[in-house]
């Protein structure tokens, strides 16, 4: 029997201005332990804010929580913008377990990030040379199709990933598709 995750994702991204003006992400680095000592899923990769949605929040409620708990910043749900939604699959014990994983654009936000729950280290890097290789393995495939650092384009992006284990370093296999907005569940 699949088990099956709701969950939200964050891209925190900015605009820097100057001679060379650019986009960035800004990514935190999983600890290697939770708060009860034990291995933390994701240890040592550079992912964004993001979890699994609790009983009766909305997907934007969801990306609120995370980003104040993991970043320790707070913004205007209202402000989010959803990209997109992808399906995460892997089996463990024997068993599928399934994620449902809608993705937002954050670009606004009060307070200075830092690390807050399950990150010893946040870092903003360019969208150009992101460390894709201590990322998901989706991430390389995700990113360029969002084309996260150009206005949207009225598609959400859609996905699924079936990875071959949980830690989510290596894809079976994968499709992407764009949907009218309207006709997204």
């Amino acid at each position: 029997m699949a088990k099956k995750i709701i969950a939200a994702h964050g891209f925190f991204l900015r605009k820097v201005t100057g001679k060379v003006p650019r986009s960035e992400m800004l990514c935190g680095r999983r600890s290697p332990l939770n708060s009860e000592g034990k291995p933390r899923r994701f240890a040592g990769m550079w992912i964004g804010p993001g979890g699994v949605q609790e009983d009766g929040e909305t997907p934007k409620q969801t990306m609120w929580r995370e980003e104040l708990e993991e970043y320790r910043t707070i913004s205007d749900p209202d402000s989010f913008e959803l990209l997109g939604r992808v399906g995460y699959h892997y089996p463990e014990n024997g068993d599928m377990v399934d994620w449902l994983v809608d993705l937002f654009r954050i670009t606004e936000w009060s307070g200075m990030p830092e690390p807050g729950d399950g990150f010893d280290e946040l870092r903003w890097f360019r969208l150009n040379s992101l460390p894709y290789a201590e990322m998901m393995a989706d991430m390389p495939i995700i990113v360029p199709e969002l084309k996260l650092e150009q206005p949207s384009n009225g598609k959400l992006f859609r996905a699924e990933f079936f990875y071959t284990d949980k830690t989510c370093r290596a894809i079976e296999r994968h499709k992407i598709w764009f949907e009218d907005r309207d006709t997204t569940g």
